[in-house]
């Protein structure tokens, strides 16, 4: 899918505005027998859970054999999208944890259909087809 300058545009001022995080840095301690690594700029990656990182790929995993290999990045109704994930949390509201076709978490599945969004938002294709209410 192609972007646009305006997509690319809007994204990017609203990633301008972001705060950015600024961590204490305490891996580098001033010890002589310790080397430095300055990269107090960069995402706090560690800060992920990596059980919840494993989780994730292992749903990404589960769809990439039912349907192809990265299928979500040709892009897919938000409405369907934003339905998939309310359908996940609603059944974790109703107390099931784990989806019964997968056997993997309803938390996982509701997640990747987030990331989902997050990527079409990022790479403007919420277009395709953005077939949400108007509010």
């Amino acid at each position: 899918m192609e972007q646009t300058q305006d997509n690319d545009s809007k994204y990017f001022d609203v990633l301008e505005s972001k705060p950015r995080l600024q961590l204490k840095d305490t891996s580098n301690a001033t010890s002589p027998d310790r080397g430095v690594k300055n990269d107090n700029q960069k995402p706090p990656l560690d800060l992920i859970d990596p059980h919840f990182e494993q989780d994730v790929a292992e749903v990404l995993g589960y769809g990439a054999m039912k349907y192809e290999l990265d299928n979500w990045k040709k892009g897919m109704a938000v409405g369907k999208l934003i339905a998939g994930v309310r359908r996940h949390l609603n059944a974790l509201q109703r107390g099931e944890y784990m989806d019964p076709e997968t056997g993997f978490q309803h938390m996982a599945h509701a997640a990747c259909g987030i990331m989902f969004l997050h990527y079409q938002v990022r790479t403007g294709m919420v277009h395709i087809p953005d077939d949400r209410w108007d509010a």
